[in-house]
């Protein structure tokens, strides 16, 4: 992941994906010191793709959803953590 950022931020990120699906819910939050940060772009690449995501006034909030099935039908693990 490359964050460049022209102010202090916070970026806060959750994925979710119901048991049985291929769609994955990618969410997030752009802070700034005190308040969320609207009308930004947030840019996430999955699987060599890019989507740009604007922030939402007043929180700042983001929410992209991605059909994302196994590669090679094999299960996707995520490390914690990250």
């Amino acid at each position: 992941m490359q964050l460049t950022v022209a102010e202090s931020t916070k970026l806060d990120l959750n994925v979710e994906r119901d048991v049985d699906s291929t769609l994955h819910t990618i969410s997030g939050r752009l802070r700034g010191e005190s308040s969320g940060i609207d009308s930004k772009t947030v840019r996430l690449k999955v699987n060599e793709k890019e989507y740009n995501l604007t922030t939402a006034y007043p929180d700042g909030d983001f929410t992209l959803t991605l059909n994302l099935p196994p590669a090679n039908n094999q299960p996707t693990t995520y490390p914690q953590g990250l």
